[in-house]
């Protein structure tokens, strides 16, 4: 059996789950986490919207 890379692998999982899955359950767990992200950040996202989105993780770079 050849080795196979974390990235090949990754993929591999991707494609099988689209397969078996197909894209309705895509749709349908990005919908959940819509929902689950207003649940827990309800009192942000009025303010998220005035800025123009959720905001981004701080970058190592910028952080220094």
């Amino acid at each position: 059996m050849s080795e196979v890379s974390c990235r090949e692998a990754g993929q591999r999982g991707g494609r099988t789950t689209a397969n078996r899955y197909g894209t309705e359950h895509y749709r349908r767990i990005g919908s959940l986490g819509g929902q689950k992200t207003r649940q827990r950040w309800s009192h942000l996202t009025k303010r998220w919207g005035q800025l123009g989105g959720r905001p981004r993780k701080v970058k190592l770079e910028d952080a220094a």
